[in-house]
């Protein structure tokens, strides 16, 4: 993990000039939009970096708040705990076989 994270805060710092500039606008000082950045960084085995998780979780208490709106209970009958949890699951399962979709070309590419 300590060497994800280090591979984090480099990424972050590559594009630290270019949101300094973006931050700097005129719509962003006067508050009419915000610029949120999170690094999406991952294993080749799947491990999650922090800005992915944070983004992941931010994605489903999201869609958590939208399924509580709800003024029609879903034909599913799931909860919004429910949607939202199969969604981070669905999301990181989605993610981890991209991954090793990825690797396995790799491994065809090299003669494995």
């Amino acid at each position: 993990m300590h060497t994800l994270n280090v591979l984090d805060q480099a990424k972050a710092n590559s594009y630290a000039f270019q949101l300094e500039l973006a931050r700097s606008s005129q719509v962003v000082r006067s508050g009419l939009r915000v610029i949120v950045y999170r690094t999406c960084s991952f294993t080749s085995l799947g491990q999650l970096g922090k800005g992915m998780v944070k983004w992941l979780n931010g994605a489903a208490g999201h869609l958590k708040k939208v399924e509580t709106l709800r003024l029609v209970p879903r034909d599913d009958g799931l909860l919004p705990q429910q949607v939202a949890g199969l969604f981070r699951f669905r999301t990181r399962a989605m993610i981890q076989a991209a991954i090793l979709m990825g690797n396995a070309c790799i491994a065809r590419s090299v003669g494995l």
